[in-house]
Formats: C-alpha cells, sequence, structure tokens
C-alpha cells in the first residue's frame, strides 16, 4: 500500500523521485508474500515424541520435522518463523535446538512438567513472516497425539501395616522395631545408614544393607479405596494428588511383592478393579482420577468388607475429613476384614478415631512425606 501510494503521488504531484521508492516498496511486498505463501504451501510437518508415557511432572522431549521444497532449498532459512507443538495445557515448551538432518529441519523441544492425565495433543502449527515483518502465514497440520501421564510414585518395599500389632481388641498403631531381618545385600545408592549391617560391611570390606520383613508378609488379597470425592479446602487438589500418588506407590509396590491387590473409587459414578487386576490397568486408572465421586470413602469400605468376594485387608487412601469412616472401620472388622488408612492434609485429623476403631494408621502432609509413610523401612530409618 505504501509502495502504491508512492507511486500515485510520483505521478500526480511531478516528484518523480517517489516513483523508484514506490517500485521498491510494491516489489518487496509482492516478494514477502510470494516468498511467505510458497514457504508455507510446500512445508510438511510431522510430530513425534520420545514417548507416549510419562511420569506426571516430568519432562519430554518432542520433535517437529520440517520437509518440503521450503526446508530443501534454503528458503526457509532466509525467512523468520517459530513453531508450537501444541503440547498438553499446563505443560510449558522449550525450545531445546535446531538442526539439518538430511533435507529437513528438526526442531526440538523440551515440554515440561506434564500433568497428570490423557492428553490429546492438537495440530502442531509453524509460523513463517518475512524478515521486514509485513506477512505472517501459520501452517497447521492435521495430527493428533494422546499423552498419558501417570501418577508419581515411591518405592514401597515394605507396607507400613506390616509392622502394626495384630492382637485382637487392641489400638493398632504404627509398632517399631516388629520386623525381621530377611537378608544382606549390597548398599545402593539412597539407602538409610540405620540400615547399613556393620558386622557384615567389616566383614566383606564394602557396605551392605539390611533388609527387613514384617510378620503379616505376602500372599494377601489386598483392596486399595481411594476417596475421589471434591472438598472445600484451598488445598484439595494438591492433597488429592499426594492421595492417587500414594494408592498407585501401593499398588505397585505390593503386587511387586506377590500381594494381589485391587482398586476401587467413586470417580464418575464409581469403578472397580477386582483384587488381581493387571497393575498396568489401574495405573492408567489413577492417572485418570478425578474429584467427581458421589459416594464417600466410608461407603464403599462398607461395600467392599461386606461383599462376597472381601479382601483380607483394605487400604484407605483420603485427603478429605469424612467422620463416618471410623464407623466403616469398625463395620469391616466386624466382618473379618483388617483395615488401614493413610491419611493426607486435612484428613489426618481423622487419625486417632480410625486407630480406636482399629485400623492401622499412617499420614503424610505433602509427596516428600510419602516414603516415610508408606514404607516401614523408610520409617525406620
Amino acid at each position: 500500500m505504501a509502495g502504491i501510494a508512492a507511486l500515485i503521488a510520483g505521478a500526480g504531484f511531478g516528484t518523480p523521485a517517489l516513483r523508484p521508492i514506490g517500485i521498491a516498496l510494491v516489489v518487496t511486498g509482492v516478494v514477502a508474500i510470494v516468498g511467505v505463501e510458497t514457504a508455507a504451501r510446500t512445508l510438511r510437518i510431522t510430530r513425534s515424541l520420545d514417548r507416549t508415557t510419562v511420569t506426571a511432572g516430568e519432562p519430554i522431549r518432542a520433535t517437529l520435522h520440517l520437509t518440503g521444497w521450503a526446508p530443501r532449498s534454503g528458503l526457509l532459512r532466509m525467512l523468520d518463523w517459530d513453531a508450537n507443538l501444541a503440547g498438553p495445557d499446563g505443560a510449558s515448551q522449550t525450545p531445546h535446538r535446531t538442526v539439518r538432518a538430511g533435507d529437513g529441519i528438526l526442531h526440538h523441544v523440551t515440554i515440561g512438567a506434564v500433568p497428570r492425565g490423557e492428553h490429546t495433543l492438537g495440530s502442531p502449527w509453524v509460523a513463517i513472516a518475512d524478515p521486514f515483518g509485513l506477512v505472517r502465514v501459520r501452517r497447521a497440520v492435521r495430527s493428533t497425539a494422546t499423552l498419558l501421564a501417570v501418577a508419581r510414585t515411591v518405592p514401597v518395599g515394605l507396607p507400613f501395616w506390616e509392622g502394626a500389632s495384630r492382637r485382637t481388641g487392641d489400638t493398632i498403631g504404627r509398632a517399631r522395631g516388629r520386623v525381621e531381618l530377611s537378608g544382606i545385600r549390597d548398599y545402593e545408592p539412597g539407602d538409610p545408614l540405620s540400615l547399613i549391617h556393620w558386622t557384615q560391611t567389616a566383614r566383606r570390606g564394602r557396605l551392605q544393607t539390611k533388609e527387613l520383613h514384617g510378620e503379616s508378609g505376602r500372599g494377601r488379597r489386598l483392596m486399595v479405596v481411594l476417596d475421589a470425592m471434591a472438598s472445600p479446602s484451598d488445598t484439595s487438589r494438591a492433597d488429592f494428588e499426594v492421595a492417587v500418588s500414594a494408592a498407585a506407590s501401593l499398588i505397585a509396590g505390593c503386587a511387586a511383592r506377590g500381594t494381589a491387590v485391587g482398586l476401587v473409587h467413586g470417580a464418575d459414578g464409581g469403578a472397580v478393579w477386582p483384587i488381581a487386576s493387571p497393575v498396568d490397568t489401574m495405573e492408567r486408572a489413577l492417572a485418570v482420577v478425578t474429584q467427581t465421586a458421589a459416594e464417600p470413602a466410608a461407603v464403599i469400605v462398607r461395600q467392599v468388607a461386606a461383599g462376597a468376594d472381601a479382601p483380607d485387608l483394605v487400604v484407605v487412601v483420603s485427603a478429605n475429613v469424612d467422620n463416618r469412616l471410623a464407623a466403616a472401620v469398625s463395620a469391616a472388622r466386624a466382618q473379618g476384614v483388617t483395615t488401614a488408612a493413610v491419611l493426607i492434609g486435612d484428613a489426618r485429623r481423622l487419625a486417632l478415631p480410625l486407630k480406636r476403631s482399629g485400623a492401622v494408621v499412617t499420614e503424610a502432609a505433602s509427596f516428600d512425606h510419602l516414603p516415610y509413610a508408606l514404607d516401614l523401612m523408610a520409617a525406620h530409618a
């Protein structure tokens, strides 16, 4: 438009000096439009992820592969462009590097802090502009991908209830020392110093770690009950994430020990994974669970304990203050079902009444506390 105005002014007002300027501006505009449009129309975009299942909060590497005439001819290098991989909502994108690969260009991006859940990635796009900023065109490709971010977990070698008193009628709580030595192994980084077997270390000339086991051992049938009701608490969302991590950690750790594990929660109308269900199926379920339960955990505990296929142990994981939970624990105990509870955040106010009702109780204020709350060896340390 500026070039055309200069040509009109040069012809109509007797200022021929404006004519070369007008021609240059028009040519520049036309070249910019043609160059950018050509680059955009000949560009081919493909997206790849280094993996499609990640742990929540972890970064992943993604790559846009740009091919076609524009990268091959070098035209794309003469233009300004930026790319967007259409990553998950709530995750950051940090360009890592851009390299040539044959006749194409690889644009590497780090997608950081992927939130827990199943994410459908939209269409990636590349925006191309000329160096003068006259023309900008966005080229998108119809492509979708699914990314699953599973809950964070902590190692659980020896569940917290293994060290609890088993005497009927007593108030049951954490009883440190009710574990036995099951073996000796080489020290691994991160092992607590309190578990070092110094006699064997001196004898073998290298650090040795004690392995402990509880008195109830393997072979039990376990049902994990996740409280998925919404809470008015200001920390409800964060506490629920910790609760999901606790449930996932217990399922993975107990299944690895040979315990038959199941899962039940009330979200989205309620869902049950029977005892001995595949661990990866329950892991996926916990990846997408939300705080949409209509029934409190107390109701679910009663139903599980009264069922025809009642487990040996029910483990309730809750971040809610459910005052009916103690009565549900007593009812389960009357049915011959032992109960344990992992209390997160505000739910820790229920610790004393639950212990009086016969539950084995552990507490965690945050994710960082989970290893010591769930694992008896870490608690001893």
